[in-house]
Protein backbone atom coordinates (compact mmCIF):
# COMPACT_ATOMS: atom_id res chain seq x y z
CA UNK A 1 0.00 0.00 0.00
CA UNK A 2 1.36 3.44 -0.85
CA UNK A 3 2.08 5.73 2.08
CA UNK A 4 -1.16 7.62 2.78
CA UNK A 5 -1.25 8.57 -0.91
CA UNK A 6 -4.86 9.79 -0.87
CA UNK A 7 -4.60 11.69 2.39
CA UNK A 8 -4.77 15.25 1.10
CA UNK A 9 -7.70 14.46 -1.18
CA UNK A 10 -9.63 13.26 1.86
CA UNK A 11 -8.77 15.91 4.44
CA UNK A 12 -11.47 18.34 5.51
CA UNK A 13 -11.36 21.64 7.30
CA UNK A 14 -10.95 19.94 10.69
CA UNK A 15 -7.39 18.92 9.89
CA UNK A 16 -5.90 21.79 11.88
CA UNK A 17 -8.12 21.28 14.92
CA UNK A 18 -6.93 19.79 18.20
CA UNK A 19 -9.47 17.50 19.84
CA UNK A 20 -8.99 17.23 23.59
CA UNK A 21 -10.64 14.49 25.71
CA UNK A 22 -13.09 14.63 27.32
CA UNK A 23 -15.30 17.32 25.83
CA UNK A 24 -18.07 18.81 23.66
CA UNK A 25 -17.99 22.56 23.62
CA UNK A 26 -16.20 24.76 21.18
CA UNK A 27 -14.19 27.54 22.82
CA UNK A 28 -12.31 30.60 21.61
CA UNK A 29 -9.09 29.36 23.24
CA UNK A 30 -6.03 29.37 20.97
CA UNK A 31 -2.78 27.44 21.06
CA UNK A 32 0.49 29.49 21.06
CA UNK A 33 0.58 29.17 17.26
CA UNK A 34 -2.91 30.63 16.95
CA UNK A 35 -4.74 27.37 16.16
CA UNK A 36 -8.28 27.19 17.53
CA UNK A 37 -8.54 24.66 20.36
CA UNK A 38 -11.71 22.60 20.76
CA UNK A 39 -12.34 21.08 24.17
CA UNK A 40 -15.14 18.57 24.59
CA UNK A 41 -17.08 18.77 27.83
CA UNK A 42 -19.93 16.36 28.64
CA UNK A 43 -23.36 17.72 27.80
CA UNK A 44 -26.34 15.60 28.91
CA UNK A 45 -28.43 16.57 25.90
CA UNK A 46 -25.95 14.94 23.53
CA UNK A 47 -24.86 11.85 25.47
CA UNK A 48 -27.19 8.88 24.83
CA UNK A 49 -28.39 6.89 27.87
CA UNK A 50 -28.69 3.68 25.90
CA UNK A 51 -26.45 0.66 26.37
CA UNK A 52 -25.39 -1.45 23.43
CA UNK A 53 -25.44 -5.24 23.28
CA UNK A 54 -23.47 -5.25 20.06
CA UNK A 55 -24.12 -5.55 16.34
CA UNK A 56 -23.86 -9.15 15.15
CA UNK A 57 -23.84 -8.21 11.46
CA UNK A 58 -20.96 -5.82 12.05
CA UNK A 59 -19.06 -8.46 14.02
CA UNK A 60 -19.41 -11.02 11.24
CA UNK A 61 -18.42 -8.45 8.59
CA UNK A 62 -15.34 -7.46 10.59
CA UNK A 63 -14.28 -11.09 11.09
CA UNK A 64 -14.72 -11.79 7.37
CA UNK A 65 -12.75 -8.66 6.49
CA UNK A 66 -9.84 -9.60 8.75
CA UNK A 67 -9.92 -13.14 7.34
CA UNK A 68 -9.60 -11.73 3.80
CA UNK A 69 -6.76 -9.42 4.79
CA UNK A 70 -4.77 -11.58 7.19
CA UNK A 71 -5.97 -15.15 6.75
CA UNK A 72 -8.12 -17.29 9.00
CA UNK A 73 -5.65 -17.96 11.82
CA UNK A 74 -6.50 -17.58 15.49
CA UNK A 75 -7.02 -14.02 16.70
CA UNK A 76 -7.43 -12.49 20.12
CA UNK A 77 -10.52 -10.38 20.93
CA UNK A 78 -10.90 -8.10 23.94
CA UNK A 79 -14.63 -8.31 24.55
CA UNK A 80 -16.36 -5.43 26.27
CA UNK A 81 -18.77 -6.16 29.12
CA UNK A 82 -20.06 -2.63 29.79
CA UNK A 83 -20.99 -0.80 26.60
CA UNK A 84 -22.60 2.64 26.74
CA UNK A 85 -23.66 3.91 23.30
CA UNK A 86 -21.76 1.31 21.23
CA UNK A 87 -20.25 -2.11 22.01
CA UNK A 88 -16.54 -1.60 21.35
CA UNK A 89 -14.68 -4.89 21.10
CA UNK A 90 -11.00 -4.88 20.11
CA UNK A 91 -9.83 -7.47 17.56
CA UNK A 92 -6.13 -8.31 17.66
CA UNK A 93 -4.31 -9.62 14.60
CA UNK A 94 -1.13 -11.36 15.82
CA UNK A 95 2.34 -10.77 14.34
CA UNK A 96 3.27 -12.69 11.19
CA UNK A 97 6.24 -12.96 8.88
CA UNK A 98 4.74 -10.38 6.54
CA UNK A 99 3.37 -8.09 9.27
CA UNK A 100 5.61 -8.60 12.34
CA UNK A 101 3.51 -6.60 14.79
CA UNK A 102 0.10 -6.63 16.49
CA UNK A 103 -2.75 -4.88 14.64
CA UNK A 104 -5.62 -3.84 16.96
CA UNK A 105 -8.95 -2.92 15.36
CA UNK A 106 -12.16 -1.70 16.97
CA UNK A 107 -15.45 -3.38 16.16
CA UNK A 108 -18.47 -1.37 17.24
CA UNK A 109 -17.81 2.25 16.33
CA UNK A 110 -19.66 1.63 13.05
CA UNK A 111 -22.83 0.55 14.86
CA UNK A 112 -23.89 4.17 14.41
CA UNK A 113 -23.03 6.82 11.80
CA UNK A 114 -20.80 9.69 12.86
CA UNK A 115 -22.20 13.22 12.84
CA UNK A 116 -20.36 14.41 9.75
CA UNK A 117 -20.41 18.00 8.43
CA UNK A 118 -22.33 19.12 5.38
CA UNK A 119 -20.47 18.26 2.21
CA UNK A 120 -18.64 15.27 3.69
CA UNK A 121 -17.92 13.05 0.67
CA UNK A 122 -17.32 9.74 2.41
CA UNK A 123 -19.33 7.28 4.43
CA UNK A 124 -20.08 8.37 8.03
CA UNK A 125 -19.16 4.89 9.33
CA UNK A 126 -15.68 4.16 10.69
CA UNK A 127 -13.59 1.92 12.92
CA UNK A 128 -10.16 2.67 14.45
CA UNK A 129 -6.86 0.79 14.42
CA UNK A 130 -3.48 1.01 16.10
CA UNK A 131 -0.39 -1.14 15.47
CA UNK A 132 1.84 -2.29 18.34
CA UNK A 133 5.27 -3.94 18.26
CA UNK A 134 5.44 -7.72 18.67
CA UNK A 135 7.06 -7.21 22.08
CA UNK A 136 3.92 -5.53 23.48
CA UNK A 137 2.65 -7.67 26.42
CA UNK A 138 -0.83 -8.31 25.04
CA UNK A 139 -0.84 -11.95 26.15
CA UNK A 140 0.69 -11.47 29.61
CA UNK A 141 -0.46 -10.09 32.99
CA UNK A 142 1.63 -6.98 32.25
CA UNK A 143 -1.16 -5.90 29.90
CA UNK A 144 -3.05 -4.61 32.95
CA UNK A 145 -0.25 -2.16 33.70
CA UNK A 146 -1.41 1.33 32.55
CA UNK A 147 1.83 1.66 30.57
CA UNK A 148 0.73 -1.27 28.40
CA UNK A 149 -3.07 -1.02 28.54
CA UNK A 150 -3.51 2.52 27.22
CA UNK A 151 -3.90 1.57 23.50
CA UNK A 152 -6.99 -0.49 24.32
CA UNK A 153 -8.62 2.30 26.29
CA UNK A 154 -7.61 4.77 23.61
CA UNK A 155 -9.33 2.77 20.88
CA UNK A 156 -12.52 2.46 22.95
CA UNK A 157 -12.50 6.19 23.68
CA UNK A 158 -12.22 6.95 19.97
CA UNK A 159 -14.97 4.44 19.14
CA UNK A 160 -17.40 6.36 21.37
CA UNK A 161 -16.22 9.92 20.81
CA UNK A 162 -18.26 10.80 17.70
CA UNK A 163 -21.44 9.22 19.04
CA UNK A 164 -21.35 10.60 22.56
CA UNK A 165 -20.36 14.11 21.54
CA UNK A 166 -22.10 14.59 18.20
CA UNK A 167 -18.91 14.95 16.14
CA UNK A 168 -16.78 12.94 13.73
CA UNK A 169 -13.23 11.59 13.46
CA UNK A 170 -11.38 11.70 10.16
CA UNK A 171 -7.95 11.76 8.55
CA UNK A 172 -5.89 14.76 9.54
CA UNK A 173 -7.62 15.24 12.89
CA UNK A 174 -5.40 15.48 15.96
CA UNK A 175 -6.17 14.69 19.59
CA UNK A 176 -4.49 14.98 22.96
CA UNK A 177 -5.35 14.60 26.61
CA UNK A 178 -5.62 18.19 27.74
CA UNK A 179 -3.59 21.16 26.60
CA UNK A 180 -0.67 21.20 27.12
CA UNK A 181 -0.82 17.54 26.13
CA UNK A 182 -0.11 14.86 28.74
CA UNK A 183 2.06 11.79 27.92
CA UNK A 184 0.29 8.64 26.79
CA UNK A 185 2.12 6.63 29.44
CA UNK A 186 4.90 6.96 32.01
CA UNK A 187 7.27 5.21 29.61
CA UNK A 188 7.15 7.78 26.79
CA UNK A 189 6.88 11.48 25.97
CA UNK A 190 4.49 10.77 23.10
CA UNK A 191 1.39 12.74 24.01
CA UNK A 192 -1.02 13.08 21.09
CA UNK A 193 -2.56 11.27 18.16
CA UNK A 194 -2.85 11.97 14.46
CA UNK A 195 -5.57 10.19 12.50
CA UNK A 196 -4.47 8.83 9.11
CA UNK A 197 -5.24 5.90 6.86
CA UNK A 198 -3.40 2.68 7.85
CA UNK A 199 0.06 2.40 6.37
CA UNK A 200 1.64 -1.02 6.89
CA UNK A 201 -1.43 -3.16 6.14
CA UNK A 202 -2.76 -5.43 3.37
CA UNK A 203 -4.27 -3.87 0.27
CA UNK A 204 -7.93 -3.04 0.92
CA UNK A 205 -7.63 -3.19 4.71
CA UNK A 206 -8.75 0.42 5.11
CA UNK A 207 -12.34 -0.19 3.95
CA UNK A 208 -15.00 -2.90 4.10
CA UNK A 209 -18.76 -3.20 3.84
CA UNK A 210 -21.50 -4.42 6.15
CA UNK A 211 -24.84 -4.52 4.39
CA UNK A 212 -25.41 -1.00 3.09
CA UNK A 213 -22.68 0.45 5.30
CA UNK A 214 -19.27 1.31 3.83
CA UNK A 215 -16.84 1.42 6.75
CA UNK A 216 -13.46 3.14 6.78
CA UNK A 217 -10.69 1.95 9.09
CA UNK A 218 -8.68 4.89 10.42
CA UNK A 219 -5.24 4.59 12.03
CA UNK A 220 -3.91 6.36 15.12
CA UNK A 221 -0.33 7.65 14.92
CA UNK A 222 1.27 8.80 18.23
CA UNK A 223 2.90 12.25 18.18
CA UNK A 224 5.21 14.31 20.37
CA UNK A 225 4.15 17.77 21.51
CA UNK A 226 6.18 19.56 18.83
CA UNK A 227 4.79 17.26 16.11
CA UNK A 228 1.27 17.82 17.41
CA UNK A 229 1.73 21.57 17.18
CA UNK A 230 3.08 21.28 13.63
CA UNK A 231 0.13 19.07 12.64
CA UNK A 232 -2.24 21.81 13.76
CA UNK A 233 -0.42 24.60 11.97
CA UNK A 234 0.95 22.91 8.84
CA UNK A 235 -0.24 19.33 8.39
CA UNK A 236 1.41 19.07 4.97
CA UNK A 237 4.80 19.80 6.54
CA UNK A 238 4.32 17.06 9.13
CA UNK A 239 3.25 14.53 6.49
CA UNK A 240 6.36 15.38 4.48
CA UNK A 241 8.50 14.65 7.54
CA UNK A 242 6.63 11.40 8.17
CA UNK A 243 7.28 10.30 4.60
CA UNK A 244 10.93 11.41 4.64
CA UNK A 245 11.54 9.43 7.83
CA UNK A 246 9.55 6.46 6.44
CA UNK A 247 7.71 6.43 9.76
CA UNK A 248 5.54 3.34 10.11
CA UNK A 249 2.20 3.44 11.89
CA UNK A 250 3.56 0.83 14.35
CA UNK A 251 3.91 2.50 17.75
CA UNK A 252 7.52 3.17 18.75
CA UNK A 253 7.64 4.66 22.25
CA UNK A 254 11.33 5.48 21.97
CA UNK A 255 11.54 7.04 18.51
CA UNK A 256 13.04 10.52 18.21
CA UNK A 257 10.88 13.49 17.28
CA UNK A 258 10.54 14.11 13.56
CA UNK A 259 11.41 17.73 14.23
CA UNK A 260 14.79 16.83 15.73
Amino acid sequence: MERWEQLFARLLGGAKTLLSFPSLCMTSELTPSGTRLIRYEPRPDTVPDSMSSGDRDLLLAMEAHLDRCYGTGERLVFHETFSPTVHADIHVVPPSAEYPFFRLVTCGMAELPMNVPDGFKWSPYAEMTIALPASWPLRTPKLFDPAAHWPIELLRDFARLPHQYGTHVWEGHTQSWGYPAQPLASTTDLCGMLVLSPDDAPEGFDEFTCGDRTISILALIPLYADELELAMTDLNALIERIDAAELSDVVDLARPSLLG
